[in-house]
């Protein structure tokens, strides 16, 4: 009989998993999710195969737990973004700001990879979930305001963006900025004028006017093409029927009149 290397038997049962699912996570960072087998999470952890399977009916269920503490992780981090906020705008705000944190680390790949695997038809329920409790706090604030609040808020959107501001709302910024710009290079380089800042409401705008061409649905439709692998001009593409590269330059142009028709830029 295995030593037990924990204070109880389920201690040390509960030791084991967090042992495969760290050997796991570790394949997937450095690899991809591809490279969790069951093999090689056993040889990773220094365990039998057999081991494996005491904890985990196949690779693809133990990707599933992987997603699920993800979900969890991601949960509580937006929780605590919002949680000393009581306007519902605020609570969006600070919602999408630490959702873009997350992208900006990095972490949201480990997220993407793994979600090219195909969970188990036992899991995708539990999964999805987690995806229903993390997005709770968000569909609270957004039913707790009104097409009224949002008309005065959106007044105030084009140049309410925080402590930095940029200056340049031309259309060849615009485009400049929607096409090659990230959250990663937003985050780490403030000394362009805050490009963040900016984004906070060009994003905010170029959504607006995606989502009256297309409907809500197409933006779930892109990110949901972006969890399973496909990048961003792709994805994009596939759903809209035109490239990126197209639509951010007639999207800079509707961008900038719309700017023009809101207050002079802040000094």
């Amino acid at each position: 009989m295995p030593k037990i290397q924990a204070p109880s038997v389920v201690a040390h049962r509960e030791l084991r998993r967090q042992q495969l699912m760290a050997a796991a996570l570790e394949l997937a960072m450095n690899e991809g999710a591809g490279a969790i087998t069951v093999a090689a999470v056993a040889a990773k952890a220094g365990l039998a195969r057999s081991s494996v399977y005491e904890y985990f009916e196949s690779s693809a269920d133990l990707v599933a737990d992987l997603v699920i503490e993800e979900l969890d992780y991601y949960t509580d981090r937006l929780a605590v973004a919002i949680k000393d906020l009581t306007d519902p705008f605020d609570q969006i705000e600070q919602w999408i700001a630490e959702g873009l944190r997350c992208v900006a680390d990095g972490r949201h790949m480990l997220v993407k990879s793994l979600n090219t695997i195909q969970a188990p038809d036992y899991r995708k329920e539990e999964i999805a979930l987690g995806h229903r409790k993390m997005m709770a706090p968000l569909r609270k604030a957004l039913t707790d305001t009104t097409y009224e609040d949002y008309l005065h808020d959106r007044s105030d959107l084009a140049f309410d963006m925080g402590p930095t501001h940029a200056t340049d709302y031309s259309q060849a910024s615009l485009r400049n900025y929607l096409f090659t710009e990230s959250p990663a290079t937003c985050y780490t380089d403030q000394s362009r004028g805050g490009t963040f800042s900016l984004g906070a409401s060009v994003g905010a705008l170029a959504i607006e006017i995606l989502t009256a061409i297309s409907g809500p649905q197409s933006i779930m439709a892109v990110e949901a093409l972006g969890a399973r692998g496909q990048d961003f001009p792709t994805a994009f593409k596939n759903v809209y029927g035109i490239s990126w590269s197209d639509a951010s330059t007639i999207l800079s142009k509707v961008l900038a009149a719309e700017y023009e028709s809101f207050a002079p830029p802040p000094n």
